[in-house]
């Protein structure tokens, strides 16, 4: 029995609507695939991604535990070592304080010790005479002293006209060393010096107990042409000079050689 012309017009259409069904199921099927396939792709990266800033925030907090750690070793380090420093500062001040407490008592003695005077006075006739701390307390008589501080003084300033400052209580010691200075001054260079005792200007008095402010333990300033040319030959200098000059022994008698040290002088 044939078909009506509505039943083939129906038959027709439903065929076309089973294949473009068919066509659209597979390319939902091929978007769906290639969607899970971005998909898989995209959440790799993400991953990948979010384990590297991982490993880079782990790997840059390392570092910086490290860099603050160095920091506090450094820290305590130095720390240490200031303090190691500081001790071995108070040790060598303390030498130097008892020396300089024992000065005081240098120009009251009045008896003892010819024979390193008289290398002294060895030492002056060579126009090479340096007092160091150990001599500086050794010595016994304080004019003899005074007259070898002098006669260095001249010495090193090579003038005629010479006006000496001292202590006030020292003043007629110095006063009966002039004729033994010139006369030695005068053998060694040639030059016959005139030689006055300052009255305007005095060196400060001798420590005494009990009292405080500016202090001399004795010795002597020598000025020449107006106070432009000073020789400073007190007691007190010279200690600076002797310690400074001795540092480097002191450390090593006490502390040993340092490591880190290449040269001795």
């Amino acid at each position: 029995m044939a078909m009506s012309r509505d039943e083939e017009v129906e038959r027709q259409l439903t065929n076309m609507i089973n294949f473009i069904m068919e066509e659209a199921k597979e390319k939902a099927d091929e978007i769906r695939i290639k969607g899970d396939e971005e998909f898989s792709i995209e959440k790799t990266n993400i991953i990948q991604a979010a384990k590297q800033k991982i490993n880079e925030d782990f790997e840059n907090k390392c570092k910086a535990l490290n860099v603050e750690r160095r920091i506090t070793y450094s820290n305590h380090l130095n720390k240490s070592r200031l303090a190691q420093l500081r001790a071995k500062e108070q040790a060598i001040q303390a030498i130097f304080s008892e020396v300089q407490d024992k000065l005081i008592t240098l120009s009251q003695d009045q008896g003892k010790y010819k024979e390193l005077l008289e290398n002294l006075i060895v030492q002056v006739e060579k126009r090479k005479l340096r007092l160091d701390a150990s001599e500086l307390l050794e010595l016994g008589k304080y004019k003899e002293l005074l007259e070898n501080l002098i006669v260095q003084g001249l010495l090193s300033m090579m003038e005629q006209e010479v006006s000496i400052v001292c202590r006030e209580e020292d003043h007629d010691i110095v006063n009966s060393t002039i004729s033994n200075v010139s006369s030695k001054f005068k053998e060694l260079t040639g030059i016959q010096p005139k030689l006055t005792i300052s009255t305007e200007h005095r060196l400060a008095p001798g420590p005494q107990a009990g009292k405080q402010g500016v202090a001399c333990s004795g010795g002597v300033v020598l000025s020449a042409r107006q106070g432009r040319i000073m020789s400073n030959n007190t007691l007190e200098q010279r200690l600076v000079l002797a310690s400074e000059n001795m540092l480097p022994l002191i450390r090593m008698k006490l502390f040993g050689r340092s490591e880190t040290r290449k040269f001795i002088s």
